[in-house]
């Protein structure tokens, strides 16, 4: 670690140590803090905001603070898979909260967006349907756009994720959803590709709900299986595997394939 970063490691810890807190200048330097962490993280985890309103999301973000060892100045310590997820859970758990436990599995939703929008995919300039045609089943895999994300949940966190920002759906029936965990499948992928493959503005998620079939196979082509054990396993499950794949494509899920 250089004395630089390690100079900043000590700062931030003694922001939050309350034995070198005390000083007025150092609770200045607390609360602009954690100003900086509840700006970065309404942005991140927008639906999480909404759900618990802006002053519990604001206890949220102190919570987080005290809880996260930060080693920079740098917010997106906390897009680390899972980082910001897992303390929400811990902040419902000791707000001795009920019935919401469906918000930590926004905040993973919000999560999977957040790595959708800052992923960039390289320009494949390929008839993929057509090219797989001379290709071997057995040694070619998929490449996946590295914009689409799987997530499995308890509740259905796209609902509540629509209802939430765009107020689409039957509120009844959503909170009746939430009473009892279920097995929900959900992809967020991109709709939008940008010519320029930079241009973030020109991006847009879509979040889709999966039936177990398909996150299986999605999840097979994560794990680098070939075409021939996608179609087999396709073909187990009673799956129409061409209607698959060419949709797979057309939403830009599936990018390309490549040879091993």
């Amino acid at each position: 670690m250089s004395t630089e970063t390690d100079y900043q490691s000590q700062f931030v810890s003694a922001i939050f140590n309350q034995s070198k807190a005390d000083s007025v200048g150092m609770q200045i330097y607390k609360n602009n803090w954690i100003e900086g962490a509840h700006n970065a993280l309404s942005i991140s985890f927008p639906t999480v905001k909404i759900l618990l309103g802006d002053a519990n999301f604001r206890l949220l973000c102190r919570f987080a603070c005290q809880s996260i060892p930060k080693k920079s100045y740098n917010w997106e310590e906390w897009s680390i898979p899972n980082t910001f997820v897992t303390v929400v859970s811990d902040f419902l758990r000791l707000q001795n909260t009920t019935g919401l436990n469906y918000v930590a599995e926004c905040a993973k939703l919000d999560e999977m967006l957040f790595i959708n929008q800052k992923a960039i995919d390289p320009i494949i300039k390929v008839d993929l349907l057509n090219s797989l045609g001379q290709a071997n089943p057995d040694k070619t895999i998929f490449t996946v756009s590295k914009a689409t994300q799987l997530g499995t949940f308890s509740f259905p966190a796209d609902k509540v994720y629509k209802h939430a920002h765009l107020n689409e759906g039957n509120i009844a029936e959503i909170q009746q959803q939430l009473i009892t965990p279920s097995s929900y499948f959900i992809q967020v992928s991109r709709s939008a590709l940008s010519p320029s493959g930079v241009d973030r503005s020109e991006f847009r998620a879509s979040i889709s709900p999966l039936s177990r079939q398909e996150f299986i196979l999605f999840d097979m082509v994560n794990k680098g299986h070939s075409i021939t054990s996608l179609f087999e396993t396709a073909n187990d499950m009673n799956m129409d595997f061409t209607a698959w794949l060419g949709d797979a494509i057309s939403k830009d899920v599936i990018i390309g394939s490549t040879t091993i």
